[in-house]
């Protein structure tokens, strides 16, 4: 509409301007002075247009160039390339020769150049999220930022996640650079990868250390591997040692055994001794605390009928003597319970304390006690006892059904949802046969402990092949969720698969163990005890470790993980009971913990189940050291026993890795997201180069409206003034 107004009124003023002129006769000086209006109207219909100009501006303000430079652990690989491109140095070294370089007097002076390390103080948290959040926040009219660094970082969030928040941020007046330092290829190494010592040991009794041994090497490496004991004295023995071969870039899985004679605080290092060419001789040890106590084990057995798999389970457990084992018995054909001996208990324990002291509990072939059928057996509100006894007291519980199907009862009591199977209703008494049938381990039994009959890991497959058979297994359909299964039945399979026959899940703070068959005291067959208690024991003791990590006299303490990072929560969980037997019913208990520097904490347990006085809680140790954790009643009440006592000692986070490759694909994916350039570490001309381009381009502009300009306007009056004498001049007026 605008250029149809303007050609008709610029064609309007021509006609005008041509007929005014021939009407004169054609004089000259009409002529200039109707070229003068004809230009005025054209000046005039241009500026309603509003033209504008943009006019670059020479910026003579300083920018910041911020330069991150990564200063973790991992820096400090030998494996970045100097400037000759034949020496070899730290990663570090490499960056502080770029921070050096000759290059950076090409830079313009308008830039100013802002050297920011980061890294924590003992170097081994690399957060690099964390350092770009930083920067951004002190430095957000920064040119540009340059990220200096190898890409590894084991702490925050995802650096490529922040840095695509801080470029939506910043839009288009941001840009992140990177700088990568370091080869991608691992440089060799023997790293002692993992290493789990227990809490506590008992006297006399060995403890298996399970070892795994990565070899960064081209070639096979022939390693030995130490177990060093530091007593309470200072006194260090090399207590085991094992020579391996790791082929080159392999693993080699492990275990080392230990037990000592006298009860007392030890400290157990796993030590590797270093290689030549090793690239990090920090991985190559692992140390832990570990108390050894007198074994004070309670375990519960509760059966119909003492059938063969109940004899010689009573009987291993009576030899043992860290096992104080008491039996019950349901027998059909007689009055009372019981069973005659001292190790039997004519009742089920009446008071919650007897109860809660047991660690581990059989229960048999057992029906479930109701009025209707009138069987001797557990009554309701005692399997529900049992099943609140796992989940609050962290008790252990193993189900061993048998051929006269009682056990299936339990199917309708709290008991049902511990089991780790699934059982076939429609088979409460289970499946025989003529020839024996055999156990398969799973991939997770043959890892597990409670699977381990040899000594070596390697021939334990060949010990179960050669346990003789069963004749009869229990109806289990399949494993529950959250089960593991252990074994299978080699030959006899339904529709959901092999017929689970040891199985485990935790129920709470307990665990649960299904065995489903009746013939493990058939393993006793040419060797006595070899394998059958040494199964049973091993069991019994996986049960019970957690219950007895710290042990009163009425007060239990335990806590997961055992070998808790600082700053990661550790859930403790407490159980105590008064004076006079009776769960403690306070709605709180203390923990008070103490750090090997004097700093104290206290943080409180919050009540879980009055019914059984457990507390839980949750807590994070702010540091790593050696902290000493304390239990004691609320004040106020009588004290249950002196306070609980023990050494928790917290770990590092885990570290930058020396040694470990370069992430240079990290290190693309930044500057791609960020919108920059990725340069190698010895580039530090192109760095240069493209800070200065950035600077360039980066150029204020400035708008100039013409049509609202001053002088416009001057000259635009200047132009009819003068149009009006010449109009004089002619002779028009």
């Amino acid at each position: 509409m605008m250029a149809l107004l303007s050609i008709v009124a610029m064609g309007a003023v021509i006609l005008l301007s041509v007929t005014i002129w021939q009407r004169s006769g054609r004089r000259r000086r009409v002529a200039i002075v109707e070229a003068a209006r004809v230009l005025i109207v054209a000046v005039v219909l241009f500026f309603a247009w509003q033209p504008e100009s943009l006019v670059p501006v020479r910026q003579n303000q300083q920018r910041d160039l911020v330069i991150l430079v990564d200063q973790t652990d991992s820096m400090q690989t030998s494996d970045a390339l100097g400037n000759q491109q034949r020496e070899r140095l730290s990663r570090l070294s490499a960056a502080n020769a770029l921070m050096e370089s000759a290059a950076w007097d090409d830079l313009d002076s308008r830039i100013r150049r802002r050297v920011i390390p980061f890294g924590d103080q003992d170097g081994g948290r690399s957060d690099l999220a964390l350092a770009m959040r930083q920067a951004c926040a002190d430095h957000p009219d920064s040119l540009a930022m340059v990220m200096v660094s190898d890409g590894q970082w084991n702490r925050g969030r995802s650096p490529i996640d922040q840095v695509l928040q801080d470029s939506l941020q910043f839009a288009d007046a941001w840009q992140m650079h990177t700088v990568s330092v370091g080869s991608e290829q691992r440089l060799p190494d023997i790293q002692l990868m993992q290493t789990q010592i227990p809490a506590f040991a008992v006297v006399d009794r060995s403890i298996g250390i399970p070892i795994s041994l990565r070899n960064r090497f081209s070639t096979t490496q022939s390693i030995s591997v130490r177990l060093l004991a530091e007593d309470e004295q200072g006194g260090v023995t090399e207590v085991a040692t094992q020579a391996v071969q790791v082929s080159a870039n392999g693993r080699y899985d492990g275990r080392l055994q230990w037990q000592s004679s006298q009860a007392g605080t030890y400290q157990l290092t796993v030590d590797v001794p270093e290689l030549p060419g090793e690239s990090d001789p920090n991985n190559n040890q692992f140390s832990r605390q570990v108390v050894v106590r007198p074994e004070a084990l309670k375990v519960l057995v509760i059966e119909s009928r003492p059938r063969w798999e109940f004899r010689y389970l009573r009987n291993a457990l009576i030899r043992d003597p860290g096992i104080d084992v008491q039996c019950l018995l349901y027998q059909p054909d007689l009055k009372g319970q019981g069973g005659g001996g001292k190790d039997y208990i004519e009742q089920f324990p009446q008071v919650a304390e007897q109860l809660a002291g047991f660690d581990v509990i059989f229960v048999g072939d057992v029906p479930l006690q109701t009025s209707a059928d009138g069987q001797k057996g557990l009554s309701v509100k005692q399997a529900e006892q049992l099943a609140d006894l796992v989940r609050q007291q962290a008790c252990g519980l193993v189900l061993m059904p048998g051929p006269r199907g009682l056990q299936q009862s339990l199917q309708g009591s709290a008991l049902a949802a511990l089991f780790p199977v699934e059982m076939d209703v429609a088979r409460p008494k289970g499946s025989g046969a003529e020839q024996p049938g055999a156990f398969v381990l799973s991939r997770a039994g043959r890892e597990s402990l409670l699977t381990q009959l040899s000594a070596d890991p390697k021939d334990n497959w060949s010990v179960w092949e050669s346990l003789p058979g069963f004749y009869w297994h229990a109806a289990a359909l399949r494993a529950k969720p959250g089960s593991q299964v252990l074994a299978v039945h080699a030959d006899k399979v339904n529709s959901f698969g092999r017929v689970p026959l040891l199985a485990t899940r935790s129920a709470g703070a307990g665990k649960v163990l299904y065995m489903g068959t009746d013939s493990a005291w058939r393993w006793r067959m040419g060797v006595e005890d070899k394998y059958h208690y040494r199964f049973w024991g091993q069991v019994i003791r996986w049960m019970a470790y957690q219950r007895n990590m710290v042990v009163g006299q009425r007060m239990r303490l335990s806590y997961q993980p055992e070998e808790p990072d600082a700053g990661v929560p550790v859930a403790f969980r407490a159980s105590i009971m008064t004076v006079d037997g009776q769960p403690l019913q306070e709605p709180t208990v203390e923990l008070i913990a103490q750090s090997s520097d004097g700093g104290e904490l206290r943080f409180q347990l919050q009540s879980a189940d009055q019914g059984w006085g457990v507390y839980n809680g949750d807590f994070a140790f702010p540091k790593a050291g050696r902290w000493t954790v304390r239990l004691q009643t609320p004040p106020g009440q009588p004290p249950a026993a002196k306070p609980l006592e023990t050494e928790i000692v917290v770990n590092e986070l885990a570290a930058d890795g020396i040694g470990e490759p370069a992430r240079r694909d990290i290190m693309n994916e930044i500057a791609r997201v960020g919108g920059g350039q990725s340069f190698e570490i010895t580039d530090a001309a192109g760095l240069v180069a493209t800070a200065n381009q950035a600077l360039a381009s980066d150029q204020q502009i400035k708008r100039i409206q013409w049509w609202n300009h001053p002088a416009v306007m001057l000259t635009l009056i200047a132009g009819l003034s003068l149009f009006w004498v010449g109009r004089k001049w002619a002779g028009a007026i």
